[in-house]
């Protein structure tokens, strides 16, 4: 019997001590995971903020976009009349001696119609 009590004493000991470092292995392993959770949460930080960066260069972008556009619509209607005025005042120029070149005293009523 004393046998018996001392082979499950053993086995006791032998269970306490397994069951030791299975703890030891999961409070190890609860470490490693929190540490990848601290890393993983500060990533997720600096993507969020990259993300919010992005969103508001898209924004900038996008404004920057519609004023040039509408900065070459302007200057596209500024040409359009410019060779308008110039078309005109080249039909009311007397022919050239030659017929070969242009008036030096070329005028431009564009600047003129601007005035009124």
């Amino acid at each position: 019997m004393k046998e018996l009590n001392a082979q499950v004493a053993n086995l006791d000991q032998q269970i306490v001590a397994e069951a030791r470092k299975i703890l030891e292995s999961l409070e190890a392993e609860a470490k490693v995971a929190a540490a990848r959770e601290t890393e993983l949460s500060q990533n997720l930080d600096r993507l969020k903020k990259t993300a919010s960066t992005a969103n508001d260069a898209g924004v900038r972008l996008r404004a920057l976009e519609r004023e040039a556009a509408a900065d070459r619509d302007l200057l596209d209607s500024y040409l359009r009349s410019y060779r308008e005025a110039v078309a005109r005042d080249s039909a009311d120029l007397p022919p050239t001696r030659g017929g070969v070149g242009r008036s030096r005293r070329h005028r431009c009523r564009f600047s003129e119609e601007g005035a009124d």
